[in-house]
């Protein structure tokens, strides 16, 4: 390679823990006129262009002897060098091997404009770009950083500490350990938090870091304010639940129109042909008009009875219903749905009674789990449904399980089958999630997970 000045620009090397030399690539020896059988014993001085070691170097030397480590470093003859010292066992001595390339000034324009590139694409996407020195908290980041952490406070956070100060108490114990953990795995992390200003101004942003390869003690990455997307999550979650509740008051007054309508009138009808077939008098042709008439009434009974099931499907829990309310309901919907099936249904409510949940998660999920036991009673032909419901990390989750005969989750949805759309679309609404899980032959599983409190759902990771 190219040797500049006298200084090549590749060196290879391997010194002993006192960093005295053991080995060099010829090509170091001989810009320093000397063979590596007179080299070997001699002091680090020996590769480097002109005067002593700096401070930073042997520290960098010493870091090797037990892992590996980079760094650019500037020499005393003005120029950088791109430098990797890593742990070397030779005739078991412990040792430490350097590579070192001398950053010439092409390269140097080639980072430049490696930067100007990042620079410009960062300002396009108005993302703040940082870099975190874990060794002293130390934190670095360009022009949109600092309009990124602005929320009253213009100063630039300069410490670990001056970002965690601004940032909404709920929030900095997650944050802290995503980082400490992504340094210790040295995987790439995504998250998000609250900055909250002094006049209450805040704003949520979304930050994405990364260990830097080969320096355990530097994390950068980018973070952007995310602010306007979240509050539109956050009204069209508010539309969807709107949407949610609009349709629980139509389905409860359609119930009640079916209840004190249709329902009276087929009541009232088989009633009176119950009377008109005991007037019938005697004879063949009574006879046949009395089964007649027996026909028309078990009509009008089959009648009566698939609108009582409409009616137990359509009727949502009542406003201000307690957990009590919630599991007496769930208790009642079961035993509606193995009266009129042959289907053994077993509910367990794994939290404690009288608990203040808010009407629309219990509402919810309430009516998702009567339409996840509608659809086992009328499509898995199944034989027994397990329905277990519980408390767990900010959410009531439900599991629904049948022994049916399962289906292929990845095929679309029969003509005619919006059950699991319907659990979907009620679950969105109120930011939580339904997961299904099927194999043909081997039953069904229907997981939902609604959040308690469904306005800190978005700052979850």
């Amino acid at each position: 390679m190219e040797a500049i000045g006298e200084f090549p620009a590749l060196v290879i090397a391997v010194l002993d823990d006192e960093l005295r030399l053991r080995w060099a690539s010829p090509s170091v020896l001989a810009r320093r006129g000397a063979t590596l059988d007179r080299a070997v014993g001699a002091p680090i001085d020996v590769l480097l262009p002109a005067g002593p070691p700096t401070p930073a170097f042997k520290a960098l030397l010493r870091s090797g002897l037990d892992r590996t480590s980079h760094a650019v470093l500037p020499f005393a003859d003005g120029r950088d060098r791109d430098l990797m010292v890593f742990p070397v066992d030779l005739d078991g001595q412990r040792c430490v091997g350097l590579v070192g390339v001398l950053i010439t000034a092409a390269m140097h324009r080639t980072l430049d404009e490696h930067e100007l590139r990042e620079t410009l694409l960062a300002d396009a996407a108005q993302l703040g770009v940082w870099r975190l020195d874990l060794s002293d908290g130390s934190l670095q980041g360009n022009s949109w950083y600092r309009v990124v952490n602005d929320v009253g406070t213009p100063d630039v956070p300069r410490h670990r500490s001056d970002v965690a100060a601004r940032m909404h108490p709920d929030d900095v114990r997650r944050v802290t350990g995503t980082v400490d953990r992504a340094v210790e795995t040295g995987e790439p992390y995504t998250m998000k938090y609250r900055l909250v200003g002094p006049n209450g101004e805040s704003k949520t942003l979304q930050s994405r870091g990364s260990v830097v390869p080969g320096k355990p003690d530097q994390v950068i990455g980018v973070v952007m304010d995310v602010t306007a997307s979240e509050a539109a999550a956050e009204r069209e979650a508010e539309l969807r639940q709107l949407a949610a509740t609009a349709s629980d008051t139509e389905r409860d007054r359609i119930a009640a129109d079916l209840h004190d309508g249709p329902l009276q009138v087929l009541s009232a009808a088989w009633m009176k042909l119950g009377s008109l077939e005991r007037s019938m008098g005697q004879g063949p042709e009574a006879e046949e008009r009395r089964a007649d008439v027996r026909a028309v009434a078990k009509l009008l009974s089959d009648a009566n009875t698939e609108l009582r099931d409409l009616l137990g499907r359509l009727t949502t829990l009542p406003v201000g219903a307690s957990t009590d309310a919630f599991r007496d309901e769930l208790a009642d919907l079961a035993e509606r749905v193995a009266e009129r099936s042959d289907l053994e249904v077993r509910v367990v409510c794994e939290f404690e009674r009288d608990l203040a949940l808010a009407d629309t998660v219990l509402s919810s999920m309430y009516r998702i789990i009567g339409e996840a036991l509608s659809n086992a009673e009328r499509h898995a032909r199944a034989t027994s449904v397990s329905v277990a419901v519980e408390l767990f990390d900010g959410a009531l989750v439900a599991a629904v399980v049948d022994d049916g005969r399962g289906f292929d989750t990845a095929a679309p949805p029969p003509a005619g089958h919006f059950g699991l759309s319907v659990m979907r679309q009620r679950a969105a609404a109120g930011r939580g999630s339904v997961a299904v899980s099927s194999v043909v032959g081997g039953g069904t599983i229907v997981m939902v997970r609604l959040p308690l409190d469904p306005d800190r759902e978005p700052i979850r990771d």
